[in-house]
């Protein structure tokens, strides 16, 4: 399926745990270190048909050889098929998730085909169809209050 090296990963990423223990990293916080376990292909495959979508061989073969987040970049990686445990409306990459897995979106066309000059003035929703965020670099959304 793909090159990766699972128990290579979890070593590296036990070797990251054990140089921040008091999780001060940015994201530690948030992902602890920790893999989720990997998903059967079965469930792999149910999610791609049921958005009408073929993973990315890389991405695909990470969270099946490896695991679904999410240690990773930033806040971690998000999981493909279920929010995060910790998932609450005070995080905007957990908006994110779920507006990325409503139905037909991810089989959307991406809408920007070559670069646009300048400021692009559209919300971004609107320039994010087509697309599966995967990591989760969010900060907590202060859109609720003001």
């Amino acid at each position: 399926m793909g090159n990766w090296h699972q128990d290579g990963v979890r070593a590296r990423i036990r070797e990251m745990a054990a140089r921040d223990p008091e999780r001060g990293r940015l994201g530690a916080c948030t992902h602890g270190y920790a893999l989720a376990p990997r998903l059967p292909e079965a469930e792999i495959r149910a999610f791609e048909e049921s958005h009408g979508i073929a993973l990315p061989v890389e991405y695909r073969s990470f969270v099946a050889d490896v695991g679904d987040g999410p240690a990773g970049p930033g806040h971690g990686l998000m999981p493909l098929t279920v929010p995060r445990p910790e998932a609450d409306e005070e995080w905007a990459a957990d908006d994110e998730w779920a507006e990325d897995r409503l139905p037909g979106r991810l089989a959307e066309p991406f809408p920007l085909a070559a670069p646009l000059p300048g400021r692009i003035g559209a919300r971004a929703g609107a320039l994010t169809g087509g697309t599966l965020m995967l990591p989760n670099r969010a900060a907590a959304s202060s859109s609720g209050s003001s």
